[in-house]
């Protein structure tokens, strides 16, 4: 069977244009994976260990050393990325939040940290915020199953990670977290309104003090709270 000269140029073509869209993506991807290769786990030496909590330790493997607040949590050797599915984790959220004002804020945070509306791009081990183990402990810990180590591509650096079993599991930790959170003043003494959302994001949940918020990322988390009042 012969096959024309403008067949294969019409698949080569598709193949480039579908590469280019792949590789699009994964640049802008705020996590990417990385993987601990078989039998460097059995060489991770623990260097320091916080002599006020044991669970604070930093560790060498290869040539990094990784700090985590999570060392009674088990690490994996590599993260399990998934494309969003924007119509489960709004499902899992509206059964385990019962209050709006909150739900509406899980999903802003989605879509902000990782773009759960684009089912093009991907989240790791349910977690659709980013939530990292090697920058202090969370409230609600007890719902981190595990962590993995990605490479974190605003910071261009490899960063460890918290993974959930299940995705209800991952909607309760933000639940619970936010809402201890909010008890003890922690971030805000209360759920953020629309227009208290971009301040409230800024300073509480990325935890950026030394600068005032600029226009440009207080346009972006409108968007993602407009984004999120559509479907809570």
């Amino acid at each position: 069977m012969k096959i024309s000269l403008s067949l294969i140029l019409t698949i080569v073509i598709t193949l480039a244009i579908l590469y280019a869209i792949y590789e699009f993506y994964y640049k802008y991807q705020k996590i990417k994976p990385y993987e601990i290769k078989e039998g460097d786990m059995e060489k991770l030496k623990i260097i320091w260990v916080d002599s006020k909590d044991n669970r604070h330790v930093k560790y060498q493997i290869n040539d990094k050393i990784i700090e985590t607040y999570y060392n009674d949590k088990p690490l994996i050797s590599k993260a399990e990325f998934k494309n969003n599915n924007l119509n489960e984790l709004l499902t899992t959220i509206k059964n385990n939040v019962e209050n709006k004002e909150l739900a509406r804020l899980i999903l802003a945070i989605a879509i902000q940290e990782q773009r759960v509306q684009d089912p093009l791009q991907t989240h790791p081990n349910n977690n659709y915020w980013g939530i990292q183990t090697d920058a202090g402990r969370w409230y609600a810990s007890e719902y981190i199953d595990y962590r993995f180590l990605a490479v974190d591509n605003l910071a261009q650096k490899i960063r460890e990670f918290a993974g959930f079993n299940t995705l209800d599991r991952a909607v309760l930790f933000m639940k619970n977290m936010l809402l201890q959170s909010f008890q003890k003043n922690k971030k805000g003494n209360k759920i953020p309104s629309r227009e208290e959302f971009p301040q409230w994001y800024w300073l509480h949940w990325r935890g950026i003090k030394d600068r005032p918020l600029d226009e440009k990322s207080k346009t972006a988390y409108l968007k993602a709270y407009n984004e999120a009042s559509k479907y809570v």
